[in-house]
């Protein structure tokens, strides 16, 4: 799923599973980015599953450039499908992020932030950072 704009986008009950990215870009489930400097967009992903996704460099599983919301989902078994040295996880974060009573696990990388991020009742385990 990409989203590229402004506004508010929500993922609701849904798997977003299997995608992979081939270019330089991450976000292999999930891509959001904000065009032009007025306002930031926002993402919520609500009761949904990211799985089994995969990028080059970052953001296997989401890469957000926004808002984002994460709330009682999954995130698993997301993987980075380089060598690269500083892979940026299954969340790539370049906005601010909520996420409450979720659980991320099982991701090659687990979260790269370039962000404020706010965990809130939810499990972060059994990732594996290169």
């Amino acid at each position: 799923i990409a989203h590229m704009g402004s506004g508010a986008v929500t993922i609701d009950r849904s798997t977003i599973k299997g995608n992979y990215v081939g270019s330089s870009d991450g976000g292999g489930g999930i891509y959001m980015e904000i065009l032009g400097s007025s306002s930031l967009g926002s993402m919520t992903i609500r009761q949904s599953a990211i799985i089994g996704n995969s990028a080059p460099f970052s953001g296997s599983g989401i890469e957000s450039h926004g808002q984002l919301n994460i709330l009682n989902s999954t995130v698993s078994g997301n993987t980075i499908s380089s060598s690269w040295q500083n892979p940026s996880g299954a969340i790539a974060l370049n906005g601010p992020a909520d996420i409450a009573h979720s659980t991320i696990t099982g991701n090659l990388a687990e979260t790269a932030s370039r962000a404020e991020l706010i965990l809130m009742g939810s499990v972060v385990a059994g990732g594996v950072a290169c």
